[in-house]
């Protein structure tokens, strides 16, 4: 509990105590990732983060506990991947296994039989 209420400097501090910059620095190739186009700095990251979560979190009056935030998050980004069948499929599979796990298992003593 003590680690979650640390403050942002504790963890940087910790962070480059136990990796200093001179260690990354083989990594650090900016101007050849600017050539190849990628994209350097948080904008982007920020961008993404404000269309994926804060403007859809954060629409008039609606207010999200943890747990709806984070399904309405999963299935956002089932939609906005293009994996919104594949996350049905899967979720009704699970679906079923938890509420009828007998039918599960009565399926795999019939093939188990069939063989």
């Amino acid at each position: 509990m003590d680690d979650i209420n640390r403050g942002a400097g504790e963890h940087r501090d910790e962070f480059y105590k136990d990796n200093p910059p001179e260690k990354r620095k083989a990594y650090m190739k900016y101007d050849e990732y600017l050539a190849m186009g990628y994209p350097i700095g948080s904008g982007v990251v920020e961008g993404l983060c404000r269309s994926f979560v804060k403007d859809r979190m954060e629409l008039s009056s609606m207010h999200w506990p943890e747990i709806g935030a984070e399904a309405m998050l999963e299935l956002r980004s089932a939609k906005v991947n293009g994996a919104w069948n594949e996350f049905w499929d899967y979720y009704i599979s699970a679906k079923k296994d938890e509420l009828y796990p007998s039918q599960k298992q009565n399926m795999s003593e019939e093939d188990e039989n069939a063989a």
